[in-house]
């Protein structure tokens, strides 16, 4: 049942952002149960808003942090730092709204999967690549995507060729990783200007991507960002029908789960239904033999 699992699951949350300290002896059940209750939540989910994955990757860091090697060993065993990261990739795949995509970006902090295949292979930037497009009217999150591109992603060699194999352009993909070794196709607002000190990559970062913007939306580069977005949407459509596909498979799956179970659960209520009602039909016939020998002594009597 998703609404017992829904409850049973914000319950679990609640208290272990509260108390996130798992005892070493029973950490190996304890963590095997909460990824085995935390898994479904990665292919199908009622759940639509980013606030409530950022609520259970907060919780699964905080266990990270606050427990022994030990217990950080036993939850790679179990999966369950694998498991936030799939976690992330469904939030992205998501129906996202204006409001859900603020939260993501300013809630989940992305370093952990920077590095890993795994992000790429599931097309994570390509849905931080559509985030960055979705909302052209919202300036200060086009921003904070485009630094998180820029900072947390565009160093890794890899990274800058799956950005690259999305684009298909490689002037906006320079803009995205600042170790390509191409030159920005437009001039940066307020670079060269004396600060009193060497400006930090963040702030160099979002003067980039505020350069970018002007630059990215001005009249001259419309059928350059159209396509560009065409290409992106057409690839999270591709991959949107994957994961409705295995979506339908594995809701198909827990019907059929369900269904054998309600199966089990009537033949096993019939087998006890014609096992009470054999042992009263028992019990009647030696109540009957009983009167009648309790008959039969008083008429020997």
């Amino acid at each position: 049942d998703e609404e017992l699992h829904g409850v049973v699951t914000a319950q679990l949350l609640s208290h272990l952002e509260a108390d996130a300290q798992i005892p070493q002896a029973s950490a190996s059940s304890v963590l095997r149960g909460l990824a085995a209750l935390l898994e479904p939540l990665v292919e199908a989910s009622t759940q639509s808003s980013p606030s409530f994955y950022l609520q259970v990757v907060r919780v699964i860091n905080r266990i990270a942090n606050q427990n022994t090697d030990a217990v950080r060993s036993t939850m790679k065993e179990v999966a369950l730092l694998e498991l936030r990261d799939s976690l992330l990739i469904r939030c992205l795949r998501g129906p996202m709204s204006r409001q859900g995509a603020m939260v993501l970006m300013q809630g989940f902090s992305f370093e952990w999967v920077a590095e890993k295949a795994a992000f790429r292979e599931c097309n994570g930037l390509c849905h931080l690549l559509h985030i960055l497009h979705a909302f052209p009217d919202e300036r200060d999150l086009q921003i904070g995507v485009g630094c998180v591109l820029r900072n947390v992603f565009g160093p890794s060699e890899e990274n800058r060729k799956a950005m690259l194999k999305v684009l298909e352009d490689a002037e906006v993909c320079a803009v995205l990783s600042p170790n390509s070794n191409a030159a920005l196709p437009f001039a940066v607002e307020g670079a060269g200007e004396p600060d009193g000190e060497e400006a930090d990559q963040s702030e160099e970062s979002a003067r980039i991507m505020v350069s970018f913007l002007h630059w990215y939306y001005d009249a001259p580069q419309t059928a350059r960002r159209e396509a560009i977005e065409a290409r992106i949407n057409r690839q999270v459509a591709a991959v949107e029908a994957v994961v409705k596909k295995a979506q339908e498979k594995a809701a198909g799956k827990r019907a059929k789960r369900l269904k054998q179970l309600q199966e089990r659960q009537t033949k096993a209520a019939a087998l006890v239904e014609h096992a009470v009602a054999v042992a009263e039909d028992k019990r009647r016939t030696r109540v009957q033999q009983c009167v009648s020998e309790v008959g039969r002594q008083e008429k020997a009597w």
